[in-house]
């Protein structure tokens, strides 16, 4: 699937964040580096815009697994890869702070 990052983060807005993450989870292991790129970047807009509150325990392996094989698969030195990874394990971070909290 090729896309647009502005415009599936625009969709994203409309539809929600899980519809879009669960449609380009897969990207993250295409053989493309730049694509893999595209679609980590998409992913981190789409995050950071309307947050992961949607995207359940399934989707959220799918995601780790992706955005790990896309940083060890990468040959040369892209900041979005280390970008994602400390934005999603601060989200799932905070989650955990506020669950600890509230029980």
């Amino acid at each position: 699937m090729l896309f647009r990052s502005d415009t599936t983060v625009e969709i994203a807005n409309k539809v929600g964040a899980a519809e879009i993450v669960n449609r380009v989870v897969d990207d993250l292991k295409d053989e493309s580096e730049q694509y893999r790129k595209m679609v980590m970047e998409t992913i981190e807009k789409v995050m950071a815009n309307l947050g992961a509150a949607d995207i359940d325990s399934r989707l959220e392996e799918q995601l780790i697994d992706g955005i790990l094989y896309a940083f060890q698969e990468q040959t040369t030195e892209v900041p979005v890869y280390c970008d994602t990874i400390s934005f999603h394990l601060l989200r799932s971070a905070m989650c955990i702070k506020y669950l600890t909290f509230w029980s």
